[in-house]
């Protein structure tokens, strides 16, 4: 599947708890994601990632591609 910008999106893929944040999120466990496969996807001209991850645990990217994404094309944080 194809996941492209159609102008002024900051990220194409974006798994996170509402209201997470780096600087808190190791510490809190309410603020972090167990599980999560993202699979098959090309995400193509995204303003920040193409695909980002925050806080989460035991997550899985397969078979993905990132083309010109302006940040990073997969980002996992924290």
């Amino acid at each position: 599947m194809i996941l492209e910008n159609a102008g002024g999106q900051d990220r194409g893929i974006e798994v996170a708890r509402d209201g997470a944040a780096g600087s808190t999120c190791l510490t809190d466990p309410a603020e972090r994601v167990t599980g999560s496969v993202i699979r098959n996807f090309t995400v193509n001209g995204f303003d920040d990632d193409g695909i980002f991850l925050l806080c989460v645990d035991e997550w899985k990217i397969e078979r993905c591609r990132a083309n010109d994404n302006l940040e990073y094309g997969i980002f996992p944080s924290h």
